[in-house]
């Protein structure tokens, strides 16, 4: 991962140390568990008014989905 926030032109020194010390683990794995829970086995995953949408939208779909909403 560290090639990656080279790549990225990050702080490499501060990214390692995240990864280290796993700051976020928890957080991150506690949004992996609501995903589950809610279904999400896929990204991109999309709600729209609680109906699971999986998957790329092209604009008119986004335009659909948008609209059914309103």
């Amino acid at each position: 991962f560290v090639a990656y926030a080279e790549a990225l032109d990050l702080k490499t020194d501060d990214f390692g140390k995240c990864l280290d010390e796993r700051s976020f683990e928890s957080k991150i794995m506690a949004d992996l568990e609501e995903g589950r829970r809610n279904g999400v086995d896929s990204t991109p995953t999309f709600f729209f008014k609680n109906v699971k949408v999986p998957g790329v939208l092209s604009t008119a779909e986004w335009d659909q989905y948008i609209q059914a909403m309103q």
